[in-house]
């Protein structure tokens, strides 16, 4: 599974949702429902969803904290497809991949955070890249015009801590959204 493209002649550089939500999100999401003690995995309950809120949050802040470029970061999310993981056991793909969406719509209103949302797959974008693909062209110009649209230097916590309090997120301070906001400044 492809981990990034990087696009420098466009300042971009892609990285793809389902390796982070496989290689990241996973382990951390096991680790915390087992820690928590929380069997009953269903999007319903709610202590399932805050903890899954969390762990979604942290893992894309990490992501762009820790990815080593130059260019500017924008998680590739895809509509259609995850990978096949152990919550496919107790949540339905579908309704997964829906709930996993409107999380993702909240934190890209809430967080500096680009998250390009479509429906085609990662690597499919990955050839038409390859290919030099006009279709890879409109997308990376929609790329474009999702970051244009964010204005990084007038974001404010207020949404954020607003949510934070209401999902009981300790772990998001004004501090480290101020590593994030600071980084994506930088990629400019």
């Amino acid at each position: 599974m492809l981990g990034r493209i990087l696009l420098p002649q466009h300042n971009f550089c892609v990285l793809n949702f389902n390796r982070i939500f496989k290689e990241s999100f996973l382990p951390e999401i096991s680790e915390s429902l087992y820690t928590y003690k929380i069997n009953d995995i269903r999007i319903k309950n709610k202590d399932f969803k805050k903890l899954f809120i969390h762990n979604l949050i942290h893992v894309l802040c990490e992501e762009i904290i820790k990815t080593n470029t130059l260019e500017k970061i924008v998680i590739y999310f895809n509509t259609t497809t995850l990978p096949h993981t152990e919550l496919n056991k107790h949540i339905n793909e579908e309704e997964l991949i829906h709930f996993i969406e409107k999380t993702v719509l909240k934190i890209r209103k809430l967080l500096p955070l680009k998250i390009y949302i479509t429906s085609n797959t990662f690597d499919y974008f990955a050839q038409l890249v390859h290919k030099n693909d006009a279709k890879a062209v409109e997308i990376i110009n929609n790329i474009r015009s999702l970051s244009d649209s964010l204005n990084l230097e007038k974001y404010t916590f207020q949404k954020v801590r607003a949510f934070a309090k209401r999902f009981g997120l300790t772990f998001l301070s004004d501090v480290y959204f101020n590593n994030i906001k600071s980084k994506q400044l930088l990629l400019k």
